[in-house]
C-alpha cells in the first residue's frame, strides 16, 4: 500500500465516524423538537456537506469554528439574510441549486 492509498483509507474512516456523530446529534435535536443543531467540535468537509445536503439538510458554514445543520425554517427573511452572510463569510460556499432545493422542501417558494 502506498501513501496515497493509506491517506484515502484514513480520510474515509474519519468521514464515516464524523457523519455518524453528526447524524446522532441531529437525531437528538429532533427528539427535543429543535429545527437545527450547531456542531463546534470540528469544521465540516465538502464530502460530509454534500452527503447531508443530499439528505435534504442545509449546512451553514459562516462560523469561525464549527457549522450548523438546519432542517426546518419558519422565517424566510431570516433565512435569506443568513444566505447573504454565508456567501460573504462561509468557508464552504452554498450553491444556488441547493438553496432552491431547500426552499422548495421548506415550501417557502
Amino acid at each position: 500500500m502506498n501513501a496515497s492509498e493509506a491517506r484515502k483509507i484514513i480520510i474515509k474512516s474519519k468521514d464515516i465516524n464524523r457523519l455518524d456523530y453528526i447524524y446522532s446529534k441531529i437525531n437528538n435535536a429532533i427528539k427535543c423538537g429543535w429545527c437545527y443543531i450547531y456542531i463546534d467540535s470540528f469544521n465540516i468537509t465538502i464530502t460530509e456537506k454534500e452527503k447531508l445536503e443530499s439528505d435534504g439538510y442545509f449546512i451553514d458554514t459562516r462560523y469561525n469554528i464549527g457549522f450548523c445543520v438546519r432542517w426546518y425554517e419558519t422565517d424566510k427573511d431570516y433565512f435569506m439574510s443568513m444566505l447573504e452572510q454565508i456567501k460573504q463569510h462561509g468557508y464552504i460556499k452554498v450553491s444556488d441549486e441547493i438553496i432552491i432545493k431547500y426552499l422548495q422542501l421548506q415550501e417557502l417558494i
